[in-house]
């Protein structure tokens, strides 16, 4: 927890360096999938995988701290969503996340007009709520009835391009470093892949 907090203030106080360094705010709408892999007795060969569509909101802070190097923090709140997850049939599975990315960024200009650039970092995520429905049951609440772990440090990069100065556009991976099944059978890590359209005021 003092990691996540220490992230948390470490995230805020870069927003407000932004601020004091001519940033650009972007807000925009992101689609993709988080991939939820377990793996059963320690064993990596013995595992199974599944992935459900992301969608939701983005919000980004830009600095650039020289002409080619920045830096950004974000916060994305979506929704994941799929029917007949992990293969069980009539089920339902309905989570919700906030992200916060924070990305250092090297900026290849293409002429005048379009920013290449280039993003690694790490993303605190926190699972909101999650919930699976099979059939005509009672939903059942995975935060809190079957020992699901909220809270995950992600780490990636991707790839964006900043066009005439108003359009962003970025595909992000970004992985989880922590089991977030409190279950000593099954070990469960997952992932998250983000196509991202926003405009930058």
């Amino acid at each position: 927890m003092k990691k996540t907090i220490s992230i948390i203030i470490a995230a805020i106080a870069m927003l407000c360096l932004g601020n004091k360094l001519s940033a650009q705010t972007s807000i925009g709408l992101y689609s993709g999938a988080r991939a939820y892999v377990d793996i059963f007795n320690g064993d990596t060969d013995n595992k199974e995988s599944d992935a459900a569509y992301a969608a939701g909101l983005s919000f980004e802070q830009n600095a650039r701290l020289a002409k080619i190097f920045g830096v950004s923090v974000g916060a994305d709140l979506g929704l994941v969503a799929m029917n007949e997850f992990k293969g069980v049939k009539d089920a339902s599975f309905l989570e919700s996340y906030l992200d916060i990315p924070v990305r250092a960024k090297v900026f290849i200009p293409f002429g005048s007009a379009v920013d290449f650039s280039i993003f690694a970092g790490g993303a605190p995520s926190f699972c909101l709520s999650s919930n699976t429905k099979v059939g005509d049951a009672d939903p059942i609440k995975n935060l809190s009835d079957s020992g699901y772990q909220s809270f995950d440090m992600m780490i990636g990069g991707g790839i964006g391009l900043d066009i005439i100065d108003h359009i962003k556009l970025a595909l992000s991976f970004d992985f989880g470093l922590l089991d977030r099944n409190k279950s000593d059978i099954i070990e469960t890590h997952s992932g998250v892949l983000k196509f991202k359209a926003a405009y930058v005021f």
